[in-house]
């Protein structure tokens, strides 16, 4: 689904009452204002106020980038108030909420659970095994960042070969520009590179990364990817990159 079928959605909450997960910060929906993009809406207090249609696409592109999103977060220094672009988007059908570590957390689920314009908080054991999935991925992440890069894969079929490495690494991989992907392979990090992608001397095959400096004895080129320069020699069908 994209933004505008949101929107449209948004438009069929309007004078409805939308409950807040925090409680007493109810609003209504009085206007969508699609010149201006913005949500016009009135409070539990009855004073008016408008939210733009930026914020709310920043909420959802996180919910379909990750699955999940904690609205502070994504709108760091956005003004005050966040939990009214956050009960907008609560009450969309196909979302729910949970505590994550005593935050509050939006979650994209498959298909619609709960009528448009209520709430639907995430049941425990599903709850659960988000969590865990959160974990392991930020956990990941950490462990990506901290890896050092040991391989490099320069490919003509890009799709197979990333396919085989996701399901060896057990994770979806991070794309670092078009046709470059990052994997982590027990606690190291592997590049896959699509062909049209590689640098000048880098032919489709696979290139083991050594430590130390280039054999003295055998010719080398230099290459870089991403923007780090490296040595590659040819070593009696060994391909090995040394970081220069």
């Amino acid at each position: 689904m994209i933004f505008d079928d949101v929107v449209g959605q948004i438009q069929s909450m309007v004078d409805l009452e939308l409950k807040s997960i925090r409680p007493g910060a109810d609003i209504t929906i009085t206007k969508v204002d699609t010149e201006s993009k913005r949500i016009c809406l009135k409070t539990s207090k009855g004073k008016d106020r408008s939210r733009p249609f930026s914020e709310l696409q920043r909420i959802w592109d996180t919910l379909c980038e990750n699955g999940f999103a904690h609205v502070d977060s994504v709108l760091n220094g956005s003004g005050s108030s966040r939990n009214q672009p956050e009960t907008i988007i609560a009450c969309l059908p196909q979302i729910e909420w949970l505590y994550i570590d005593g935050k509050k957390h939006l979650v994209m689920m498959p298909e619609n659970t709960h009528p448009l314009g209520q709430l639907r908080k995430m049941d425990m054991v599903a709850a659960e095994e988000l969590k865990k999935k959160i974990e392991q991925a930020e956990k990941s992440v950490v462990n990506l960042k901290q890896a050092k890069i040991q391989t490099v894969v320069v490919s003509q079929d890009i799709a197979t070969h990333s396919g085989i490495l996701e399901r060896q690494s057990g994770s979806s991989p991070c794309l670092l520009k078009q046709g470059v992907y990052e994997f982590l392979l027990a606690g190291s990090k592997a590049l896959l590179v699509s062909e049209g992608e590689a640098p000048e001397n880098l032919v489709v095959g696979t290139y083991v990364m050594l430590s130390g400096n280039p054999v003295i004895t055998a010719p080398y080129k230099v290459v870089r990817i991403m923007e780090q320069r490296y040595f590659l020699q040819s070593l009696n069908g060994l391909n090995a990159l040394y970081k220069g």
